[in-house]
């Protein structure tokens, strides 16, 4: 326990140093019985996806692990009592094979010991959740979804495949249609100024999307972006093939697609500039 809670303390400590610069792009968390973290990975014991859970009422909480098509990879469990906050380090509880595998991560609540979520649980779970790297001090805001139990594919938390139904089981996101504003900042190379641009579909979107890319002067150009995965995909703005050389600040405008049902994205920057990682909210709108 002791190495659990070393990790998220620093968690906590780091991203409240910089907490005012981003509160701004995140919605408030709500509870909820079921939870999404659209982003987790872990490289070493040091770099992790933590999630800070705080719960309402006891229970047993499940959790499940998806690769970034949906696929049930690791899942497991364990109890909570009332108003207990449970430090949920990624690397301590995700099997050690998972190094480097990229997914996301659903919870659940069990508040009544009957094995199925539903609204007898009622909104008893509320999750902060951080990529943190404690070798640096550093660390990354995951910011959470509310999912809605008529959306899980099964009442049964023990046997989740993929995970949610179309866009009316998050608590929020953008839907088909909407115009979601992507964020990048970059230098061109490997291991400078990089950028992550995660996108969480509840739907498989395609493998190739046609976006505008933008730089800070408003020139613009038509470019293909890569989602071959069906559910999680990680963008990366330097990788895009006609991506013009000058174009290292600016954002991706795309319209979430019919397949995807619907979207939830974030940027998550790594440069000298910021002093820290850090995590922009894809801005939306018709």
């Amino acid at each position: 326990m002791g190495n659990r809670l070393g990790i998220f303390v620093i968690a906590i400590a780091t991203f409240m140093l910089f907490a005012y610069q981003q509160a701004f792009g995140a919605s408030l968390n709500f509870y909820s019985n079921a939870v999404l973290v659209p982003y987790a990975t872990f490289s070493s014991s040091s770099a992790t996806t933590v999630a800070g859970i705080v719960v309402k009422e006891a229970g047993t909480i499940y959790w499940t692990f998806f690769d970034q098509d949906g696929g049930h990879i690791d899942s497991g469990s364990f109890s909570v009592t009332a108003n207990q906050m449970y430090p949920f380090i990624w690397s301590i509880e995700g099997d050690p094979s998972l190094a480097g595998t990229e997914g996301y991560l659903l919870f659940t609540i069990d508040t009544n010991a009957d094995v199925v979520i539903d609204t007898n649980d009622g909104n008893s779970m509320s999750i902060n959740s951080f990529y943190v790297d404690t070798s640096t001090s550093d660390v990354a805001y995951i910011p959470t979804v509310m999912v809605d139990d008529s959306g899980l594919t099964t009442t049964d938390p023990t046997t989740y495949e993929i995970a949610l139904l179309a866009w009316a089981a998050l608590g929020y996101g953008a839907v088909s249609g909407v115009v979601l504003d992507m964020r990048y900042y970059i230098d061109g190379s490997a291991g400078g100024e990089d950028t992550g641009i995660v996108i969480w579909t509840c739907l498989d979107p395609g493998s190739t999307q046609s976006v505008t890319m933008y730089d800070t002067n408003s020139n613009y150009k038509v470019v293909d972006m890569d989602t071959s995965r069906s559910r999680m995909n990680i963008i990366d703005p330097e990788a895009i093939a006609d991506r013009p050389a000058s174009f290292l600040d600016g954002y991706i405008r795309w319209t979430v697609p019919p397949g995807a049902s619907c979207a939830y994205s974030f940027s998550i920057i790594h440069t000298s500039a910021f002093g820290a990682i850090q995590t922009l909210m894809a801005g939306w709108g018709f």
